[in-house]
């Protein structure tokens, strides 16, 4: 009888949860209680059942891809201060032909009742900010809504003053070095409430791409995990996760640079550089010395997934491990890295049968001038090799059965795979 009071309930979770998040404004105040001593829920006695909102557009403005434009870009963060973590889901594209930058952010909570995950989704916002210290609440930062390192407007309401998105206003150009995390305006974020985001980005895009989340575990029943999931980069980045999965794709190798950095008449002269009427290919007197990387790793003690696919016609130095200590070769609980594009020119000089949860793969090394372990650099680390369990979303939610735990703490090197 409990399992089927609980897929009734999940079922209204689903159907009501974009008018919901619709008449918010209805439910409760912006500052993260209620506007009437009357309850939320009718029976304060239920269950806390799992809600998820619809993407929602948060974004859509100019953002330079010239060489003076933006050059960073941060996506989400782990909790600070008891607020913006998004806990949930990062997907970037760079699939905008145009230079612009569109954001969408997709809600998620726990609560008794439709109307109570209503006002928790109405005081949840996407936090936009070029900032080099730790992110404060809107009212808080300086100059308020004037500051000319905000990256969406801002208005303050004129009965409280507080400072809060105006997605009435014309969107603000994106600068440099902005932030995009998720903001609970309230005393503190629920522990069970985050977000997920989807940006999409400007193909010629050749900055810098940070992307950090984080899992929201704190049921057994209710495991949600933070993916990343990053498609047609072109730069690098750094990627950091819990025990979700991290799916890299890099843009073809028609686009791909090993030195972003370089301009091409400096990556052609090093890659015909002479030496004594020799050729010596990327000497490293040859003018470019700053390559390309991708960093992909996890949160301490936590067991990741993590694939990593780019042009194997390229020169790069990849080092791949799951770091956990114990593992014995040929068990299942072992997690061995997994490499299915080292052909031609490819060397892997640490993957030996003793420890095959890692390995150092060298791809196309240009020639004996060039330094070793040098051009484009990808590093992809597992901190754990364990059973994991986890869930896509709230059909997938059942009070108290926990689901199936899988194993997880591959890390893999592919082209094309993804």
């Amino acid at each position: 009888m409990t399992h089927v009071r609980t897929t009734l309930r999940m079922a209204l979770g689903l159907l009501f949860v974009t008018p919901l998040f619709a008449l918010a404004g209805s439910c409760g105040g912006d500052d993260g209680n209620t506007t009437s001593d009357e309850p939320l829920c009718d029976d304060p006695d239920a269950p806390n059942i799992p809600y998820r909102d619809d993407w929602v557009l948060e974004v859509d403005a100019e953002f330079s891809t010239a060489e003076d434009g933006v050059s960073t870009l941060k996506i989400g963060r782990r909790e600070y201060m008891e607020n913006f973590a998004n806990r949930g889901d990062v997907e970037v594209l760079f699939d905008l032909p145009d230079d612009r930058i569109k954001i969408e952010m997709r809600r998620y909570t726990t609560a008794q009742c439709d109307a109570q995950a209503a006002d928790e989704f109405s005081n949840m916002y996407m936090w936009a900010y070029a900032s080099s210290s730790n992110p404060l609440p809107y009212s808080d930062m300086p100059d308020g809504a004037a500051s000319e390192t905000t990256c969406i407007p801002l208005v303050a309401a004129e009965t409280d003053g507080k400072v809060l998105p105006d997605k009435s206003a014309a969107a603000l150009p994106w600068k440099d070095g902005c932030y995009v995390y998720a903001y609970y305006d309230g005393k503190a974020q629920p522990a069970r409430a985050g977000a997920d985001f989807r940006v999409h980005l400007p193909a010629a895009y050749r900055g810098q791409l940070s992307v950090d989340t984080e899992d929201m575990d704190f049921e057994s029943d209710y495991p949600l995990r933070g993916d990343i999931t990053v498609t047609g980069l072109c730069n690098g980045g750094e990627f950091r996760l819990g025990s979700g999965t991290a799916k890299i794709k890099t843009c073809d190798a028609s686009q791909f640079s090993i030195a972003p950095a370089c301009s091409q008449a400096q990556i052609d002269a090093c890659e015909n550089y002479m030496v004594d009427g020799m050729p010596a290919a990327w000497d490293l007197n040859c003018g470019c010395d700053t390559f390309g990387q991708i960093k992909v790793s996890t949160h301490d003690a936590a067991t990741a997934d993590i694939t990593v696919d780019f042009p194997n016609s390229e020169w790069v130095t990849a080092t791949l491990e799951n770091e956990a200590s114990g593992q014995i070769p040929g068990e299942e609980s072992a997690c061995p890295v997994v490499v299915e594009n080292c052909s031609g020119n490819c060397a892997n000089d640490q993957n030996v049968a003793e420890s095959p949860w890692k390995a150092r793969i060298l791809f196309n090394h240009p020639s004996e001038y060039a330094a070793e372990g040098s051009g484009y650099l990808i590093d992809a680390r597992s901190s754990r090799c364990s059973a994991v369990a986890e869930v896509n979303g709230p059909d997938d939610f059942m009070d108290g059965v926990d689901p199936e735990p899988k194993r997880r703490g591959t890390v893999k090197l592919c082209t094309g795979c993804l």
